[in-house]
């Protein structure tokens, strides 16, 4: 842990907002908040401080059990940049994955109701990075009223206990012809196995997630009382 919060004052920042949000929580909470942050920490304090319109690596967690991840999921908070969805009612996600040839094949059905009651389907199709590595993929989406696969993101599994959250981030890179300019989309998320997370602990994984340089009203709580 001291050996990861040497690295940059994001993770010594977080550590102590850790301690303080833990502080009136059960000793197991803050174990399993700790090691959360040593393995965010580790993985995003190389990237912290850059603004570049490109994505920078972020490598999920090591070691991954993809079937045990497997189910369903709901997005209880997220912070897009640029915000292309606008405020949802519902964003709930299935996950699964299977080994083809020595990389694992993940699938994501994504079904998001808007506030409006709009609803819209997406799907998901991974390729993990590496033999053995399943929580970083190169990940394809396409929406269901359009019958046409987009650009491939890196997608991350940045923590997860498997029963109760995921830290999730996500980017994808653009090229703009007409402007001859470059620019990213972001996407970092908050799963519950739950419709909704124990505030507390919502709470600490914001707090984690700020090494992304993220401010507290960069997220968006999605209700999940309409899925």
């Amino acid at each position: 842990m001291k050996e990861a919060l040497k690295h940059g004052s994001c993770c010594e920042n977080t550590y102590r907002d850790l301690q303080l949000v833990l502080k009136p929580v059960a000793n197991t909470m803050k174990m399993i908040a700790s090691c959360i942050l040593l393995a965010v920490c580790t993985t995003l304090v190389a990237s912290h401080h850059f603004h570049t319109n490109r994505c920078l690596p972020a490598m999920g967690k090591y070691p991954f059990d993809d079937q045990k991840f497997s189910g369903d999921w709901y997005v209880v908070s997220r912070a897009f940049r640029p915000d292309e969805f606008g405020p949802l009612k519902c964003d709930k996600v299935h996950y699964s994955a299977e080994l083809v040839g020595n990389l694992t094949r993940s699938t994501m059905d994504i079904h998001v109701k808007q506030e409006d009651g709009t609803e819209q389907h997406w799907m998901g199709k991974g390729q993990a990075m590496l033999p053995g590595y399943s929580s970083t993929t190169s990940m394809a989406w396409k929406n269901s009223d359009i019958d046409q696969w987009h650009s491939v993101a890196r997608h991350a599994v940045l923590a997860t206990d498997y029963d109760s959250y995921a830290l999730i981030h996500a980017c994808l890179e653009r090229y703009d012809g007409s402007t001859d300019d470059f620019s990213k989309v972001v996407f970092n998320m908050i799963w519950s196995r739950t419709a909704a997370l124990d505030a507390a602990m919502l709470k600490t994984l914001k707090s984690i997630m700020s090494s992304f340089d993220l401010e507290d009203d960069d997220w968006y709580d999605v209700p999940n009382t309409d899925c």
